[in-house]
């Protein structure tokens, strides 16, 4: 009977393993905002106006609640979900594809994984820079 539970208990880690391996950026995940700035202070192409906006606490408060379905975004008092219609593993690299309502248009968005999956990174392309966010849960 014992070894019974422990065959079970053995099974269910396993399948959640398995799970967190097929979508790594399943959880809660939070803006960091030292990250991005030191990125944004390493970029070069962010202006002066731009900067003093920036480091005035905009980053760091947005949340993002993900699995490989969906993702809600989770800023102050406004919250928007998106569905995702799919996702490709490619060593730390995960793409996303979503339709985006704005441009009426499909949208591939390109994370890397870092710190062994606890934290990952967007790039700001038309700043240079990464945005950052690291899992809360």
């Amino acid at each position: 009977m014992k070894r019974d539970r422990i065959i079970i208990v053995l099974g269910l880690l396993s399948s959640a393993v398995v799970l967190a391996e097929e979508c790594p950026i399943a959880g809660v995940w939070k803006s960091d905002e030292a990250k991005t700035i030191a990125s944004m202070n390493a970029s070069g192409k962010v202006t002066d106006e731009q900067r003093a906006f920036l480091e005035n606490g905009f980053f760091g408060k947005l949340r993002l609640k993900t699995t490989c379905e969906e993702f809600t975004t989770l800023y102050e008092d406004q919250r928007d979900t998106v569905p995702i219609k799919s996702v490709t593993v490619n060593g730390n690299q995960l793409t996303t594809t979503y339709f985006d309502e704005l441009s009426g248009e499909d949208v591939e968005r390109t994370i890397t994984m870092e710190r062994g999956g606890e934290c990952y990174s967007v790039p700001i392309e038309h700043l240079g820079f990464r945005e950052f966010f690291c899992r809360v849960q």
